[in-house]
């Protein structure tokens, strides 16, 4: 990316202040309106596991440190990046980041939010669970010019920074991590809108308006609680009888029952970038190196049966491993779908492939019972050419370790993923995430993946990333069964919710949310 001219940094500075400017403007109007409830209840599906960052990437988790951490600047659904912590950005050269930050934020227990808080956090993140996403931030070159302005330095060209800056990395107060680390899992503090009152774990979160809260227009409604409703029919149910007044994760078939009544429901469907598939074993003596019967494999799944059966009806048969959704996809690639179910052609890949007749593959999920119900008819269609699907159930976290693990005797796994941006997703496949093998047997691959999260220029990414999606159906290096849709519902008193303030279709940005 070129350096930018003394020009377009004062341009940087202007939409910077117009930002502000509009708002405050908005939140002039915001603080002016009052809300008839001082509580809104969320249903969420599960429990947040951690309220800790860099911990995980669940949504659940996410959709509570949301309300309590800020990033220095926010991604936007298209793509864009609005002022937050930071109020300007300017890249030096491709290695140099020099960012402006805010004055006169507060964390919630009241400590000056500074410089050194940033370089902490981005510390604290290379060394954190989901480390690898950072691995080219040169933190120990980072350099804090004053209290309100740092430069932060990278090893490599990073075409991954922005996004990870705007949408993935929470400011942590320094201090307050120093001296108790171990409470961060269970007491946030952030600067967000939301400060942390209590977690009852495997019920529910409870959050309280931030006074200190840096901007004109602190959050309307006093209190946040999110619900842990894992059963999707019981979602509805508690939003029918007032157990809760917004639901995540609504269900596809409930959806014509609460369209019967929009005065009293509202109902929104919105594209994710979630795309869920199957991962194979590809290392070398693993079936699944045998480029033919993976092709088999992709040709007799069936991603209509899976919607329908394993979904609720809810998605669209993918496109590839991007969204269609995710920014900086190219559009060329929508609408179209790779592998179309064929059985016939399925069974003559298949006896190419020379695998024998009744071949145990063994595929390992968690609990979520999309995937469970996913497995079992896939379990079925793929019986029709030949191979037996051993189905493996465990927990969580030791699914994700066997799946990280190529070595471990899995055959296939199961996981939904999606990225704040097409180049995000892309990361998965440098060979960095043990479940996605192929780069460990594809060089080529490994280096074109390389080159485009090395790339900071937005076209060229774009380039890159359609090359990386023909390789990976091509070759078939996972296989996509369904692109997802978020359907969330909400009393029709609830006011303020729109496509904006539901992040990529998954997280509710809840400042300016009110009751009529």
């Amino acid at each position: 990316m070129r350096t930018k001219t003394r020009a377009s940094r004062t341009i940087l500075s202007i939409l910077a202040a117009i930002a502000l400017i509009s708002a405050g403007a908005a939140g002039l109007s915001a603080q002016a309106r009052k809300s008839s409830k001082d509580t809104l209840v969320l249903a969420n599906r599960d429990d947040v596991g951690t309220l800790a960052p860099y911990a995980d990437t669940s949504t659940q988790g996410g959709r509570v440190r949301m309300q309590v951490y800020e990033t220095l600047f926010t991604m936007e659904n298209d793509g864009s990046y609005a002022p937050c912590l930071a109020t300007e950005w300017d890249w030096d050269d491709d290695l140099h980041l020099t960012i402006k930050l805010r004055k006169g934020v507060k964390f919630h227990n009241g400590r000056d939010f500074k410089a050194d808080d940033v370089v902490f956090t981005l510390q604290y993140a290379k060394k954190s669970r989901i480390g690898q996403r950072f691995a080219k931030f040169d933190v120990d070159n980072s350099r804090i010019i004053d209290d309100y302005t740092v430069q932060l330095a990278f090893a490599k060209a990073d075409g991954l920074a922005m996004a990870l800056l705007g949408s993935q990395s929470p400011i942590m107060d320094k201090e307050t991590v120093e001296a108790k680390p171990d409470d961060l899992a269970a007491t946030p503090i952030g600067t967000g809108p939301y400060k942390f009152v209590k977690w009852i774990t495997g019920d529910s979160v409870t959050l309280v308006r931030n006074d200190l809260y840096w901007g004109r227009d602190k959050a309307i409604i006093k209190n946040l609680i999110f619900r842990n409703v894992a059963e999707i029919t019981q979602r509805s149910i508690e939003l029918q009888t007032g157990g809760v007044d917004f639901v995540f994760d609504l269900a596809a078939t409930a959806v014509p029952n609460f369209q019967k009544d929009p005065g009293k429901y509202t109902v929104y469907i919105q594209p994710s970038t979630m795309i869920n598939g199957i991962y194979m074993n590809m290392t070398n003596g693993r079936v699944f190196a045998n480029e033919d019967l993976r092709k088999a494999v992709a040709l007799a799944i069936k991603a209509q049966d899976i919607i329908k059966g394993a979904y609720d009806g809810n998605g669209n048969p993918p496109a590839g491993f991007v969204s269609r959704s995710a920014p900086g996809i190219d559009p060329a690639i929508a609408g179209k779908n790779f592998w179309p179910h064929d059985l016939e052609k399925a069974k003559e890949y298949f006896a190419k492939s020379g695998v024998a007749k009744g071949t145990k593959v063994n595929v390992i999920i968690d609990g979520n019972a999309f995937r469970i119900a996913t497995c079992e008819i896939i379990k079925n269609e793929l019986a029709q050419i030949g191979l037996d699907l051993n189905i493996q159930q465990y927990d969580f976290g030791t699914t994700i370790g066997i799946a990280l693990n190529p070595s471990k005797d899995w055959d296939m796994f199961l996981l939904g993923s999606g990225e704040a941006t097409a180049v995000g997703q892309t990361a998965w496949y440098n060979g960095s995430t043990g479940f996605v093998t192929y780069p460990l047997i594809n060089a080529e691959f490994k280096a074109l993946v390389e080159k485009e999260l090395s790339t900071t220029d937005p076209k060229a990414q774009a380039v890159l990333c359609k090359q990386i999606q023909n390789e990976v159906n091509d070759h078939v290096v996972m296989i996509p069964v369904q692109e997802d849709r978020i359907i969330y519902a909400h009393g029709a008193k609830l006011q303020g919710v729109d496509a904006a303030s539901v992040w990529q279709g998954m997280i509710l940005r809840c400042k300016d949310l009110y009751f009529k």
